[in-house]
């Protein structure tokens, strides 16, 4: 049979047996480690403790400490964290299609919070590092699948911005749902009429666009043709 205070410590279980050798009547407290002995008063030892100011001071601490491992990202991740991730992709693509600014991010993040997800963090950087490293790729390997099996037509245009020449080369196929527009290249580039021609001709090349399927070329800038 178990004394009272044994059934005691198996009932509590924050209040555990020490591992002193030979001091079968002390006890350990894990919240605030403290040992003290229960061979007096047995279970109003234990309520003596717990009701304490070291005790409770010590419980204010370890609620307001933030464990450590919470700050390194988790290996295995459960449905919940890959539903809140799904949603953060959803933000991120949402944000992108209608040209919203990263920073507006830092505020939509902590609404969403507040209103539907309280573990939903996507803020500017966070969304930025989703479209760049998981939307964009993602859009253009779909893009190159659906240039393999289609008729194309390839448009370009140059305008300058300031001290800035933007290069926009866009493709317009059709597919089953319509006809199709979308971005191949938009990047800055040298005013030098050779140089142009060479970068767009470089970053365009590798998307895969099946020349020997284009029925259809435009290039607005009169100074290339």
């Amino acid at each position: 049979m178990l004394s009272e205070s044994a059934h005691l410590i198996v009932n509590c279980k924050q209040i555990i047996r020490s591992k002193v050798y030979g001091k079968n009547d002390r006890v350990k407290c894990t919240h605030c480690l403290s040992e003290f002995s229960i061979s007096h008063g047995g279970r109003s030892d234990i309520k003596d403790h717990i009701q304490s100011a070291k005790h409770q001071a010590n419980l204010q601490v370890a609620a307001k400490n933030v464990r450590l491992d919470s700050f390194f990202l988790k290996t295995l991740l459960d449905d919940g964290d890959l539903l809140v991730a799904a949603k953060e992709a959803t933000f991120a693509y949402h944000s992108a299609v209608h040209n919203a600014r990263f920073k507006s991010a830092d505020c939509s993040s902590k609404l969403i919070a507040k209103l539907f997800e309280p573990k939903f963090r996507s803020a500017r950087t966070k969304t930025e590092a989703i479209i760049l490293n998981a939307i964009v790729p993602l859009a253009a390997e779909e893009l190159k699948n659906d240039l393999k099996i289609n008729f194309v037509t390839v448009a370009a245009d140059a305008s300058n911005r300031k001290d800035v020449k933007l290069i926009p080369v866009m493709v317009r196929f059709f597919w089953p749902e319509g006809v199709k527009l979308k971005f191949v290249y938009f990047h800055s580039v040298p005013g030098e009429t050779a140089d142009i021609i060479r970068l767009v001709h470089e970053n365009v090349i590798p998307v895969g666009i099946p020349w020997e399927t284009s029925h259809g070329m435009g290039w607005d800038m009169h100074k290339l043709l």
